[in-house]
């Protein structure tokens, strides 16, 4: 275990690693327990989510797991174990709007935060009490995001960002607030360069000194700055070459932070690249066996070991060894059970 993976949270989880990933048909939420390959699939809730399913994330301490999806409640929480789903928990009040696309849990694991549709709130964040919701915090008023794709705090809690689609008279689709657990949001940032189009993940460093940010959009793919808590954005970092010409939908840096791995809608769907002092070098090679097509969700194993993909054609998923110096390796055997349909968004842990 990494000394990230400690700071984020692992240091108080069950050893079990596992993948889970959001789908539009019953039963929306498949999990997988892996070990250098997936296991047998963990029984489904005894209380189904509600509907097409979009985001999963499990707790911190890898207590609770939430899943977001188009039908009311609008969010499923269940407690978790290595033996799978728990009982469900109450949902939150005052309710969630509708068709949440995010769900993301503050580093401490006090505050539980969803994407929505503007119509009713572009976010909804509310205190986890560690063992279910408490009160909804207050909104906030200055936001040029119709609809929020992503959120992420710092990894040491002290700001969260928020990105999505601009609304008619924003400039920039993402945006940065000083983040207190008793008073909610503070005062707004926002980068001197800023995406272009809509925001579909936010990322740090393990170390909390860079953010990417991925949108849609052919020709941009990805803004990287520097961060600090007194500066907030740096000067956006050149992307990495190589790239596909299409959406990225989700990226992640390893749990050590020496490499940062895209997914998104063109071929070769997943890859990777090496990362150093604060620049991409040179993309692995793509993997032999490449996903079935557009990719929405990703994880990386706590070691750094595997990189696994949700997609939206074919066999829907699939997981890659991964070495840092190296990169993917022969693809993973698909578990026995796929999931059921097309793959969104995904959590590993």
């Amino acid at each position: 275990m990494t000394m990230q993976q400690m700071f984020l949270g692992y240091g108080a989880v069950q050893n079990d690693v596992h993948f889970a990933v959001t789908h539009g048909t019953s039963p929306y939420v498949t999990v997988y327990p892996f070990d250098n390959g997936f296991g047998t699939k963990i029984a489904d809730p005894s209380t189904l989510p509600a509907g097409n399913a979009k985001a999963v994330a499990f707790s911190p301490n890898k207590k609770y797991i939430a899943v977001t999806h188009e039908t009311s409640p609008y969010v499923s929480v269940y407690n978790w174990s290595n033996n799978g789903f728990g009982a469900k928990v109450s949902d939150p009040s005052p309710a969630l709007g509708d068709s949440p696309q995010e769900v993301r849990w503050s580093p401490d694991g006090n505050v539980i935060a969803f994407g929505q549709n503007g119509s009713n709130g572009t976010v909804a964040f509310y205190a986890w009490t560690g063992s279910g919701f408490g009160s909804k915090y207050t909104s906030p008023t200055e936001n040029d995001i119709n609809q929020c794709y992503a959120i992420r705090w710092t990894p040491s809690g002290d700001y969260v960002l928020i990105g999505g689609t601009k609304d008619s008279g924003g400039s920039k689709p993402v945006a940065a607030y000083a983040w207190d657990n008793s008073s909610g949001f503070g005062s707004r940032y926002q980068p001197g360069t800023g995406p272009t189009d809509r925001v579909t993940c936010i990322n740090f460093h393990p170390d909390g000194d860079y953010v990417v940010v991925t949108q849609t959009g052919a020709s941009i793919f990805c803004r990287t700055y520097p961060w600090t808590s007194n500066n907030q954005f740096g000067s956006n970092i050149s992307a990495p070459s190589g790239k596909w010409n299409d959406d990225a939908e989700q990226a992640q840096w390893t749990y050590a932070g020496n490499d940062i791995a895209f997914c998104g809608a063109g071929s070769p769907y997943v890859a990777v690249w090496p990362w150093s002092s604060g620049s991409y070098g040179t993309k692995y090679s793509n993997p032999s066996s490449l996903p079935s097509g557009f990719s929405y969700g990703l994880g990386i194993a706590p070691d750094d070991s595997a990189v696994i993909v949700g997609s939206t054609f074919g066999d829907k998923m699939q997981g890659y060894p991964f070495t840092s110096g190296s990169g993917l390796g022969t693809k993973y055997a698909n578990p026995s059970t796929l999931p059921a349909n097309n793959c969104r968004k995904a959590d590993m842990a």
